[in-house]
């Protein structure tokens, strides 16, 4: 079975793909990062980086466009952990997902004229992990503060609990509140799977796979569990564990209805 995946959020637009922003650990490479077809109402980008047990998200808000229309550009480098990671019967995994804090910064665009007064409140899973105010071309250097949570992610599902959710408010009311997504959602690539075959109850062909059912094999004393079927292989020449003799070839089981 296969692990936890990172990938970014739906509400992502420009997906780079997985590089490092040329702005870490120099933000004033900010102004160099776009698409070149970006515009004054796009993002300016938007990464992933993601490696062994510590995956990092990157994504700027905004770009040096000569409208002016851009105060300045706004920066998140966001970094997750996973860990008590396991492996459920069912093809679920259960883990518990860390935001080990992360760094939010900003940097005036060269088209800046005049600012409005603004302030930010940090989200994630609706607990607030850091706050700010100031004027849309100050500085905005926040520090995030750390925050878990424990999920159990059925097979090919996916939760966004950990995305960052950015609350913008303008409290003399020149501009309207907007809220910002930033980061991942976190996947578990396991394919559904299900329990073929039927048994006969009670005057009835009850199937395994909606009653609970299981199909063990006695093999060198021990019973072995062989119930799970990849859904995606159904009647698959010579997949699964349970199978069907048709056309002269061994096909994984269907599930029965």
């Amino acid at each position: 079975m296969a692990n936890l995946k990172l990938q970014l959020s739906d509400s992502i637009t420009n997906n780079f793909g997985n590089k490092i922003a040329p702005w870490a650990g120099n933000y004033s490479r900010a102004k160099t990062w776009k698409l070149p077809s970006d515009t004054a109402t796009g993002w300016g980008g938007s990464l992933y980086q993601i490696a062994l047990n510590k995956w990092t998200i990157y994504a700027q808000y905004g770009s040096n466009n000569p409208d002016g229309y851009w105060a300045s550009i706004r920066m998140y480098d966001i970094d997750y952990t996973i860990s008590n990671e396991v492996q459920n019967a069912d093809g679920s995994i259960s883990a518990t997902l860390t935001m080990n804090g992360g760094v939010t910064h900003s940097v005036r665009t060269d088209y800046f004229v005049a600012g409005l007064q603004v302030q930010y409140t940090f989200y994630i899973n609706g607990n607030q992990v850091a706050s700010w105010s100031g004027g849309t071309g100050d500085n905005l250097n926040v520090n995030l503060s750390p925050h878990s949570e424990t999920v159990t992610l059925a097979p090919s599902t996916s939760s966004e609990i950990m995305e960052l959710h950015i609350h913008i408010h303008y409290p003399n009311g020149e501009a309207a509140d907007s809220d910002l997504y930033v980061g991942g959602k976190i996947t578990n690539p396991n394919p559904p799977t299900y329990i073929p075959m039927s048994i006969r109850k009670t005057a009835a062909w009850k199937s395994l796979n909606l009653n609970n059912g299981f199909i063990h094999i006695r093999h060198s004393g021990v019973w072995i569990d062989k119930s799970k079927e990849n859904s995606s292989t159904i009647m698959n020449t010579n997949a699964g564990h349970n199978r069907i003799r048709k056309n002269g070839n061994w096909q994984q089981l269907p599930p029965m209805k």
